[in-house]
């Protein structure tokens, strides 16, 4: 895409900022149960109109398409770190993150009633959770790790398999939703386990902000990504946070997914920005939202 293309983009989208939506359609990532639901509860409430999607993509489509006003996507965790697939769709879909929150994170083993630990040889759970509960499966070398989409889908598998053998690492929440007996608590090897969530739309909303995130790529050649980050610290712009993805289209390049905080001077990020386009070979901005991460 030319330069002049993307900064068009970057003031399109300043442009296209709408109110925010009154009792809105929220997609979000499982079933009844998951921690992504969680979230979605504490970002718009209780009675909020949720609507349960198997995948992360089926989430990004659902706001794309128009079909739900929001989404609810885990970006983060602070024992694994990031959900990679997430940063990957945002290259996909043309989604705005217009708000995040964060859900602690207790996982527990979860059976079947009239199950007991012995009785498991297999554990269905999301690879997230296998991996912050390694230590504790380590204990158990027999058991055999089984990878779903998601916790709570993996707890409703468990409950309709009615398998004494079968075991789910999720939340107890989830265990109650599910029909199933709490067989170990907080197995996870971190006892502050928390996961980010942002909160995705069609477009820019007029919210509070003090964060701004962006993609862009540049190229194979020495000093590209300083160039970039030189004109950030030129700005004074603090960046919070970044992440690298490979570019689906060139081999060895790059994308780099950057947090901003703090009060940002609207004329001073645009011409921030004015500069850092014509060093990228492509650039997006992710949107402008109030930081809610402790």
């Amino acid at each position: 895409m030319k330069k002049e293309s993307q900064w068009e983009n970057y003031l399109d989208a300043q442009n296209r900022i709408r109110t925010i939506v009154e009792n809105p359609k929220v997609a979000y990532a499982g079933t009844s149960g998951s921690y992504s639901e969680d979230a979605t509860i504490d970002f718009f409430g209780e009675n909020s109109n949720r609507i349960p999607y198997r995948r992360f993509e089926d989430v990004f489509k659902s706001v794309n398409d128009g079909e739900s006003d929001y989404g609810v996507i885990p970006i983060e965790n602070t024992t694994t770190g990031s959900v990679r697939d997430v940063f990957d769709l945002f290259d996909i879909y043309n989604c705005f993150i217009i708000g995040e929150t964060q859900v602690k994170i207790d996982h527990c083993l979860l059976g079947v009633k009239g199950s007991s630990i012995e009785d498991i040889t297999d554990i269905y759970t999301h690879e997230q959770s296998l991996m912050q509960c390694s230590y504790y499966l380590d204990g158990h070398p027999e058991w055999e790790g089984h990878i779903f989409p998601n916790n709570a889908l993996a707890a409703e598998f468990v409950h309709k398999q009615n398998d004494k053998t079968k075991g789910a690492i999720a939340s107890e929440r989830a265990g109650k939703v599910h029909d199933l007996v709490v067989l170990d608590k907080k197995i996870n090897w971190l006892e502050s386990n928390v996961t980010r969530f942002v909160i995705i739309a069609k477009h820019p909303e007029h919210r509070q902000s003090d964060k701004i995130s962006l993609s862009f790529g540049v190229g194979h050649k020495p000093g590209a990504l300083v160039r970039v980050l030189n004109i950030f610290d030129k700005y004074n712009l603090n960046l919070s946070k970044i992440e690298s993805r490979p570019n689906r289209k060139h081999n060895w390049e790059y994308n780099f997914f950057i947090d901003i905080e703090g009060v940002i001077d609207q004329d001073m990020f645009d011409q921030a920005i004015k500069e850092v386009i014509p060093e990228t070979t492509q650039f997006r901005y992710l949107g402008k939202y109030k930081s809610n991460i402790s």
